[in-house]
């Protein structure tokens, strides 16, 4: 994918160091239900590009996409592309990362800076999702008590200096957004200007 870049891997590995999520510095096969939970977030996420009326959102939903299939790769320990062991995984990226770029194309036509802009854009959905975390107790408490009020049942989780706020579904992990998220449309919107 020509939008790559090695920097995205790093920062996505911050986010799922920082949130306990799975990292592997070697590569494994994940289990089905890890397979099916980063792929039910990333056609979530083409489910929300369905539904984004404007292209801020549209944008937001592409790189968060994009978001996912990196952590995927890392919590697969970026394995070799061409091997036969991790055909599922190198199947459902294939088609995600063609979904990506074409979309991405579409959306942004301007091909001179479209790498330099889709660069910036993930710089600004990585801020978003660093800005999940709680810095203290009292946060993540506050935010628990309103995902609580929603329905949801959610745990504030220390990792390191933060708190993260982590919804089970099963064996699977949603990170939530305590009460200080930043949303990152704000800086999309200003960098496409």
């Amino acid at each position: 994918m020509i939008y790559f870049q090695p920097s995205h891997l790093e920062a996505v590995r911050e986010f799922r160091i920082t949130s306990g999520l799975p990292v592997s510095d070697k590569p494994i096969m994940p289990s089905k239900a890890a397979i099916d939970h980063h792929a039910s977030l990333m056609h979530e996420e083409v489910d929300e590009f369905n539904q984004a009326t404007d292209l801020i959102g549209k944008l937001d939903a592409v790189i968060d996409c994009y978001y996912f299939a990196i952590g995927m790769l890392i919590h697969a320990g970026c394995p070799q592309w061409d091997s036969k062991e991790i055909k599922p995984i190198r199947d459902l990226l294939g088609s995600i990362y063609t979904w990506i770029q074409a979309t991405f194309d579409s959306l942004v036509p301007d091909a001179l800076n479209a790498s330099l802009i889709f660069d910036q854009l993930f710089n600004h959905v990585h801020n978003s999702n660093m800005s999940k975390f709680s810095k203290s107790e009292a946060e993540a408490l506050i935010a628990v008590d309103k995902y609580f009020q929603q329905g949801k049942e959610v745990r504030a989780v220390k990792v390191n200096d933060l708190w993260v706020l982590k919804h089970y579904n099963g064996e699977q992990t949603k990170i939530l957004k305590e009460i200080n998220f930043t949303p990152p449309e704000f800086e999309i919107e200003k960098t496409l200007k």
